[in-house]
């Protein structure tokens, strides 16, 4: 199953989830071609329609039917199942209080993550420190997602990306080694995506 990526409504312009500019500004950060999130996530909204503009700048964020959203994508996991929540707020309006690039492991055995989101309103992303941990933690949930997922539908891709995986992991396991497997996957998992074209 792939890892679910949570965001709090659907873009302004377009049909599917994350297919506006939050979607690109994560598929850049991850270093995944345009236009192939969907194929290392699970894309929701817990909003099914745009909310509209606060006045301000950003949306406006009707907390109690993004709570319910989410909450309906929560309980429906599998166990053993994680969910990435791209928004501090939408975090937040469940209890959720994880720090950003962190995962909790819930009651009903499954684990959400916490990034703070993607829009570029966000102050958190001024930081360069947090830009280098979003994007260790995001690619990370990538190639853990591909993973996952081809282990039951690219059986071939998955038995690549393994191989390629275990050559880079030789030695003592580190975070620093674990980062590089993920790249190493992840990298694997993007060529293994273009062949399928």
């Amino acid at each position: 199953m792939k890892t679910i990526l949570i965001g709090e409504a659907q873009p302004r312009v377009g049909t599917r989830p994350w297919e506006g500019r939050s979607g690109r500004r994560l598929e850049k950060l991850i270093g995944l071609p345009a236009g192939t999130l969907h194929r290392f996530f699970d894309l929701r909204n817990a909003l099914k329609a745009w909310p509209g503009h606060t006045g301000q700048r950003g949306d406006a964020f009707p907390e109690r039917r993004a709570a319910k959203g989410l909450l309906k994508i929560v309980h429906g996991m599998e166990e053993g199942a994680s969910a990435i929540v791209c928004s501090r707020r939408l975090a937040l309006s469940i209890g959720l209080e994880a720090a950003p690039c962190t995962w909790v492991r819930t009651d009903a055995e499954t684990y959400l993550g916490v990034l703070p989101h993607p829009s570029g309103v966000n102050r958190w992303w001024n930081d360069p420190k947090h830009r280098r941990d979003a994007a260790v933690f995001m690619k990370m949930a990538a190639a853990e997602s591909w993973l996952n997922w081809s282990k039951r539908n690219d059986p071939t891709g998955h038995r690549r990306a393994l191989s390629i995986g275990a050559f880079v992991a030789q030695g003592k396991d580190s975070p620093a080694l674990r980062v590089a497997r993920a790249h190493a996957f992840l990298s694997a998992a993007v060529r293994r995506e273009m062949e399928q074209q």
